[in-house]
């Protein structure tokens, strides 16, 4: 009997070890969110964790809870802590109907449309996944639209994208930012506005050809509003890179070099995108600091919502998914072991969001996601 005691007492201590470790781990990525990855940069894979190390931490508390109830105050408390991060990671709230006077944004990053679709190991322009995109945007009729790796071809091609949101949705859109160089056809960000768009521009990333930002100033009524579009820093990742990151996420590969060694070369893939980022964020933050009207910041960021990146834009902004949103939010459709949410609505806390939703709709890598704003 004593034998059986002492085992299940160092058991305990050992559990509360683990548990000790975990809640620090937390503590930690909390502060990793503050942390410029530029000068501490495996700090900044860490918010890659944070639904793993949360998941811990309540499995603990429960455990405790029937174990020694006094012991769930290490997890509880370390949850508490970082309650903003709670509140960015899952929302339980109703479905509030928005405001007459609400306008509905759309931001969707859409994969050039299927342009590139690839069809048992051959290239097959997507016209079933651009035509399924038009549908849903006609659906949706938003206001505002905000499109990432869009694609613009000219009338009368074999692959008009353009025109075809024009002619497919049901309420015309008259003002768009397109800034494309090329006339006939090209790559990047596109607004589509209802309301006129009296002023538009271009944000360049000194460290990216393909990423960048735009803005338009909105004239809605008697009031203005500049929406920001943006494309941060992609991870560019490859299938095996997919792959390795859903091997590296089952426990029966902890003890397995090979998948640590990929593991390793995939955070440090992470690792550089996020001190890309930090610095995209802050070339954006301070433009945005210079807007004379309030600001709606649209985009895929590629990052997380306890990342840097997310903590310099963000910034003195609400959150529309933290304000009116519901459940777990996830926007990547790729891999289940890279799921995480990298695409936002953001915008100046004078203004009110209401009905943050993310579409189960599966035509691009990316859910489209749309809020209502109330300018009053």
């Amino acid at each position: 009997m004593a034998k059986k005691t002492k085992k299940k007492s160092i058991l305990n201590i050992l559990i509360l070890a683990f548990n000790i470790l975990c809640a620090i781990a937390l503590l930690i990525v909390y502060i990793s969110s503050r942390l410029n990855p530029d000068s501490f940069r495996w700090f900044s894979v860490l918010h890659l964790f944070y639904p793993y190390l949360l998941t811990i931490n309540i499995i603990f508390v429960i455990f405790w809870i029937f174990k020694h109830p006094k012991y769930t105050i290490l997890s509880l408390a370390t949850i508490l802590i970082g309650w903003n991060s709670l509140s960015r990671f899952v929302q339980i709230r109703k479905n509030i109907t928005p405001d007459a006077d609400a306008i509905k944004i759309l931001s969707y990053n859409v994969q050039v449309f299927g342009l590139y679709n690839q069809q048992n190991g051959k290239w097959k322009l997507g016209i079933e996944k651009r035509d399924s995109i038009m549908s849903l945007l006609h659906e949706q009729n938003a206001d505002i639209m905000c499109f990432q790796e869009y694609y613009h071809n000219k009338p009368n091609t074999n692959f008009e994208t353009t025109n075809k949101i024009e002619e497919n949705t049901s309420a015309k859109y008259k003002y768009m930012y397109l800034p494309i160089t090329n006339n006939e056809h090209g790559f990047g960000l596109a607004t589509f506005s209802k309301y006129p768009i009296i002023h538009q521009g271009s944000i360049n990333f000194d460290n990216s050809n393909s990423n960048c930002a735009t803005f338009a100033d909105i004239k809605i009524g008697n009031d203005t509003i500049r929406v920001y579009n943006t494309h941060l820093q992609s991870l560019h990742f490859a299938d095996e890179d997919y792959s390795m990151a859903k091997r590296a996420t089952a426990i029966t590969n902890i003890g397995n070099e090979e998948v640590q060694e990929g593991f390793i070369k995939l955070l440090r893939k992470i690792k550089d995108g996020n001190i890309v980022r930090a610095s995209q964020a802050k070339i954006l933050k301070e433009h945005m600091n210079q807007s004379p009207y309030k600001v709606i910041v649209c985009g895929d960021f590629n990052d997380t919502p306890w990342s840097y990146t997310y903590h310099v834009i963000g910034a003195h902004l609400n959150d529309a998914f933290v304000k009116s949103g519901r459940g777990i939010n996830n926007t990547m459709n790729i891999n289940p072991s890279l799921s995480f949410r990298i695409d936002y609505i953001l915008h100046d806390k004078s203004l009110k969001s209401q009905q943050f939703t993310t579409l189960d709709y599966v035509a691009s890598d990316h859910l489209p996601i749309f809020t209502y704003i109330s300018l009053h």
